[in-house]
C-alpha cells in the first residue's frame, strides 16, 4: 500500500523542485544591494530577493515574509547590523545570518558572532569569498530542510493513519490518539473531497510526486490520501469553487498523463471532521454509479428527489410474477414482468452492483429450475459469469446469452419457449440498440431473423 502524504504549500514544492531561496538583503545603500544582488545572480539555484533599508524595515519583512537567510551591513541608520542580528535571534533563532562589514568595522563583526551569525565578509566583497560564505549557508539550508522533510514524512505517515482509520470506522477514539501527538487541526478546513478510483492497481506504480504533480496541473491546494492499490482521495478547503469543473479538470490531467482508465466522485459539501466518515461512506456510494454508467467518468453527489424504495419488497414480487410466467408458458406476462425488471435498475442507480447482481441471479435459476438445460450450460457456470460483469450492460447481456443458447421448454411446448425466448431477445435488442451500448448490432439482427424463421416453420 502506498502511504499517504500530506501536499505541502505551492512555495514548498517550488523550493524542493527549483532549490529556490528567498534571500533579505539589508544595506542602507542601494548601490551595495546591487552589487550583492548580482553576485548572487552567478550563484547556482534560484533566488527570491527581498530589501531593505535598515533594521526596522528588516524585521517588517521578515514578519511578513518567509526568508532563509539574512545578508545586512553593519552601519546603518535607525538600526544597525549589530541590533538587527540580536532580535532576529531572538525571533528567528535557526536564520543563518551574514554580516558585510568595512575593515574599520572589523571589531563589530567580531562581536557580531555572539549574536549567532553565521559568518561575516569584509567590504569591498571579495567574489571567491562570497561564493564560499553562500556555499556554507545553502549547505546550512539543506540540512535544515532535509530534517524537515523527515519529520514531516514522519508525521504524515501517522497523520495518514489515523485518517484512513477514523474514515473508515468513526472512531472518536482515533481523534483523541491522534490529537495526542499530532497537530489536525487541518481537518476542520476541508469543505470537499474528491474519490479518484483506478480500474487496476495503479496506484501501486504510481510516481511518488503524482500529488505535485496533480496540485501544479489544478492550479490548487489540496490533502492527498492514498486509500488502497486502486484508489486515493483528495481534500479541498476552498470554500467556493465548483468541484464539479475541479473533478472533470483533474481527470483529463490523469487521462493525459497515464494508461489507466478513472472514474472520479466529488462529494458534497461539509463542516467539521465529524462528517469525515458519512462524506467517505458517500463518495464509495457516489461510485458505484460508475456500474451503471461505465462511460461517465465523474461523478457527483445530486440528491434523488424520488422516494425511498423498498427494493427487496418489490423485487420479490417480480420474481414471484416471473416465476409464475414461466410455469404457465405465459410468455406477454413474462416479457411484461422481465421488461419492468430491468427498467427499474437502469432508471435507478441508487443500488449496489452487488445487489442488481443477486437479483438477476435469480432469474437464470428460475429458468434452470423450471427447466431442463442441457449438461453443457451449467446453473453455477452462469450465475459465475454474471457475478462477473462490471456493469449492467454486460449483465443483460449476459442472461440473453443464457436464453438464447438454451431452449426454456421441450416437445409440446418448445413452440411458446421459441416465441418467448425470441421476445425477451427483441426486447433487450431494443433496449441496447436505444441505449448506443451495442456496437455490434447487425448480429443481433441477424439472430433475430433466425429466431423468427424458426417460430413461423413451427407455426406451419
Amino acid at each position: 500500500m502506498t502511504v499517504g502524504r500530506v501536499v505541502p504549500v505551492l512555495n514548498i514544492i517550488k523550493d524542493r523542485i527549483t532549490n529556490m531561496y528567498r534571500v533579505l538583503i539589508t544595506d542602507d545603500e542601494k548601490i551595495e544591494r546591487e552589487g550583492i544582488k548580482f553576485l548572487l545572480a552567478q550563484e547556482e539555484g534560484e533566488y527570491e530577493i527581498h530589501e531593505a533599508a535598515n533594521g526596522r524595515q528588516a524585521l517588517n519583512v521578515l514578519r511578513s515574509e518567509e526568508i532563509d537567510f539574512l545578508l545586512t551591513d553593519i552601519k546603518m541608520p535607525h538600526m544597525d547590523g549589530l541590533e538587527l542580528a540580536s532580535k532576529v535571534r531572538e525571533e528567528y533563532p535557526n536564520l543563518p545570518i551574514v554580516i558585510f562589514s568595512g575593515y574599520s568595522d572589523f571589531a563589530f563583526a567580531q562581536e557580531a558572532m555572539r549574536y549567532g551569525v553565521k559568518d561575516y565578509v569584509l567590504k569591498p566583497v571579495d567574489p571567491d569569498t562570497f561564493h564560499t560564505t553562500i556555499g556554507k549557508v545553502k549547505a546550512e539550508l539543506q540540512s535544515i530542510r532535509s530534517k524537515k522533510q523527515k519529520e514531516e514524512k514522519g508525521k504524515n505517515f501517522l497523520l495518514q493513519y489515523f485518517l484512513q482509520t477514523y474514515l473508515y470506522s468513526g472512531n472518536e477514539e482515533v481523534l483523541k490518539k491522534a490529537g495526542e501527538i499530532l497537530d489536525e487541526s487541518n481537518w476542520e478546513q476541508w469543505h470537499c473531497a474528491i474519490l479518484i478510483e483506478s480500474d487496476k492497481a495503479f496506484f501501486d506504480n504510481v510516481p511518488d510526486n503524482i500529488d505535485e504533480e496533480l496540485m501544479q496541473g489544478l492550479h490548487r491546494n489540496f490533502f492527498y490520501l492514498n486509500l488502497n492499490t486502486r484508489q486515493s482521495v483528495l481534500f479541498f478547503s476552498d470554500v467556493y469553487c465548483d468541484y464539479q469543473l475541479v473533478a472533470k479538470h483533474l481527470y483529463d490531467i490523469l487521462k493525459q498523463n497515464y494508461s489507466a482508465s478513472f472514474h472520479l466522485a466529488v462529494s458534497s459539501r461539509f463542516e467539521g471532521h465529524e462528517a469525515l466518515p458519512e462524506i467517505m461512506s458517500q463518495l464509495e456510494q457516489t461510485m458505484e454509479e460508475k456500474f451503471y454508467h461505465p462511460d461517465v467518468h465523474v461523478f457527483n453527489n445530486e440528491a434523488s428527489d424520488s422516494q425511498p424504495v423498498n427494493a427487496e419488497t418489490q423485487d420479490s414480487r417480480l420474481m414471484e410474477k416471473i416465476s409464475e410466467d414461466i410455469s404457465r408458458k405465459d410468455v406477454e406476462q413474462l416479457k411484461k414482468h422481465f421488461e419492468c425488471l430491468v427498467k427499474k435498475y437502469e432508471n435507478d442507480t441508487r443500488f449496489s452492483a452487488m445487489y442488481v447482481k443477486f437479483v438477476f441471479s435469480n432469474v437464470i435459476q428460475e429458468l434452470f429450475q423450471e427447466n431442463q438445460f442441457s449438461e453443457e450450460r451449467k446453473l453455477d457456470h452462469e450465475v459465475e459469469r454474471l457475478y462477473s460483469c462490471t456493469n449492467l450492460k454486460q449483465i443483460l447481456f449476459c442472461l440473453y446469452q443464457s436464453l438464447i443458447m438454451m431452449p426454456l421448454y421441450r416437445s409440446s411446448c418448445l413452440q411458446k419457449a421459441l416465441k418467448c425466448a425470441m421476445s425477451i431477445h427483441l426486447c433487450l435488442c431494443q433496449r441496447w440498440i436505444r441505449s448506443g451500448g451495442m456496437t455490434n448490432w447487425k448480429r443481433m439482427c441477424l439472430c433475430s431473423g433466425w429466431w423468427t424463421a424458426r417460430y413461423r416453420r413451427l407455426q406451419l
